[in-house]
């Protein structure tokens, strides 16, 4: 009771300074800056007085500012999406520097400090000083939202509030998706020969990924409820997200979604469903040209004979493969305290743009981890979703356990494809969320015994 008092305490003492620096800072603005920073003062009053509620608000929010990219405005210099990210990530080091003593028995604590540390020092060789504070925040925030969700998804309560906040904000994603779907607002931008979306989330494949990510959610929901006819709702829900999937064109999204499922049936041990499903995915793709045109290089790739095939291997996958092989080349000749540290977080695309026609992402988050962080920075990260994906196997018996374990290997599938749950925010505190829910319901199961 007495720590209880004492965290609230210097939650007030901290958040109270931090609001009186607002107020100062507001007087030498414009009136319409003023008037954002009054809101942005008022909800954090609310922060300080509801911070379980705050910490989930702040995780589905985050989901839903992703779609304002659109919004011109700057404030202090920051766009919304710098603005809101800085803002809830400053939000949750609060938190976790609040309730920091209940965190010194949480799992792979020392780890994820040595990832913070490794993260920092990566940031400090960044050649931009402001390029390496939103990096650091980028990749730090994760680690730092998935313990204040730790300590407060201890109790069952607060772990179905994150899942229907969520589902909440991704029934808003989902209208807003299906909605530039409906108006055909495929043919405004080209990419690789592809008319692609530009609409909700800017780029079409962010749209899937997204829309990938609530299906999965849709799915652990509809297990969770009780109701027949909510759960009715939620695979309706999920069914509808799996469309959104569908028509983003988004490959890397499709065949996520796909190894979440599957993933899911073999948890649960859905031995029937998963080889319906296998069957039944074959079936539509043999039967769908769509869906074959989405694939038709890897199909022409491996028609070719072995001469063409290496010179075609290049294009394969929007150049992914070209991307790889050179931007490996290119990090093998740096030192050796670069292999183990890294090149500098935002540093890693001078790896590649000399060599690769365009510049393009890494397609693989693996790979741009392992380039700004080193050897040291990719072990760390893999060793923390290693922990989480054993430590939800002993909860696999559990909806949230089984979920868990496909989300993982969901993640790992669409990380080695593309940019998704290292570097796009709004994907990876969803995902560092659930794994502090499921270290939480550990952490509550312990206390039972």
């Amino acid at each position: 009771m007495r720590n209880k008092f004492e965290s609230q305490l210097l939650l007030v003492m901290i958040g109270g300074g931090l609001l009186t620096l607002f107020a100062v800072v507001v007087l030498t603005q414009p009136i319409v800056v003023q008037g954002f920073l009054f809101v942005v003062t008022l909800l954090g009053v609310g922060f300080i007085a509801y911070p379980k509620h705050a910490a989930t608000a702040l995780v589905a929010g985050q989901v839903l500012v992703g779609m304002l990219h659109w919004v011109n405005q700057r404030v202090l210099g920051l766009n919304v999406l710098e603005l809101y990210g800085g803002l809830a990530s400053v939000g949750f080091a609060l938190l976790f520097v609040v309730n920091f003593r209940r965190l010194l028995r949480a799992p792979w604590l020392l780890v994820a400090v040595g990832y913070l540390l490794i993260l920092g020092a990566a940031a400090m060789r960044t050649s931009s000083a402001v390029q390496g504070v939103g990096e650091f925040v980028r990749f730090a925030s994760p680690i730092i939202v998935m313990y204040v969700m730790y300590v407060y998804c201890s109790q069952l309560e607060n772990r179905r509030r994150l899942l229907w906040a969520l589902v909440g904000a991704g029934s808003i994603v989902l209208v807003v998706s299906i909605y530039v779907l409906v108006l055909g607002q495929m043919a405004n931008l080209s990419v690789a020969g592809i008319e692609r979306l530009r609409g909700g989330f800017h780029h079409t494949s962010v749209q899937g990924q997204v829309m990938a990510m609530f299906c999965a959610v849709g799915v652990l929901a509809a297990s969770t409820t009780k109701r027949e006819r909510l759960r009715n709702i939620m695979g309706m829900y999920a069914v509808a997200c799996a469309a959104g999937v569908y028509l983003s064109h988004s490959r890397t999204a499709a065949v996520g979604l796909l190894v979440f499922w599957l993933s899911w049936l073999a948890v649960k041990s859905q031995w029937r469903w998963f080889w319906v499903s296998m069957a039944t995915v074959v079936v539509v793709v043999l039967s769908s040209s769509f869906l074959q045109g989405r694939f038709d290089d890897l199909i022409l790739l491996a028609q070719l004979d072995p001469l063409q095939a290496d010179l075609m291997r290049d294009v394969v996958g929007s150049g992914r493969l070209k991307i790889w092989r050179l931007s490996l080349y290119e990090f093998s000749l740096r030192s050796p305290l670069e292999w183990m540290l890294g090149v500098g977080l935002g540093e890693h695309r001078m790896l590649y743009l000399e060599r690769v026609d365009v510049g393009m992402a890494s397609h693989n988050d693996f790979l741009a981890l392992f380039f700004q962080a080193g050897v040291a920075g990719f072990l760390a990260y893999l060793s923390l979703l290693v922990g989480v994906f054993r430590l939800s196997l002993s909860h696999r018996n559990t909806p949230l356990g089984a979920f868990v374990v496909a989300l993982v290997m969901m993640a790992i599938a669409m990380n080695a494809m593309s940019n998704a749950y290292v570097s796009r925010v709004n994907l990876s505190w969803v995902l560092f969320a659930f794994f502090g829910a499921i270290m939480g319901a550990h952490r509550q199961s312990e206390e039972r015994l």
